[in-house]
């Protein structure tokens, strides 16, 4: 049997896991971002992949690090919400890896 990287059960579960993690974080019905959430998730994958592949681009992650943060600046929603779903994030992906 083929052992599967965990980049490649990152990317396979991507779904899964963006589905699981969206159904647990805070949402603050008044963040004028909210509708972004699963996608700026989906981007901080992508990111994390790239990493585990060597392939981290530090301008990318300058350039999303500053949007998300302008975002919750504007959104002028508690900061805690963001660093709690960020760790719920986490979370997720490290819950799967005994799966692997």
């Amino acid at each position: 049997m083929q052992k599967t990287s965990v980049q490649d059960y990152l990317e396979l579960n991507r779904d899964v896991l963006l589905d699981n993690w969206m159904q647990k974080v805070m949402i603050n019905p008044n963040d004028p971002y909210k509708d972004l959430i699963r996608t700026n998730g989906s981007i901080m994958l992508t990111m994390v992949i790239s990493f585990m592949n060597n392939q981290t681009d530090e301008d990318k992650i300058e350039f999303f690090a500053n949007k998300v943060s302008m975002e919750r600046l504007k959104a002028n929603i508690n900061i805690g919400e963001y660093v709690y779903n960020v760790n719920l994030g986490r979370s997720e992906i490290l819950g799967h890896l005994p799966f692997m």
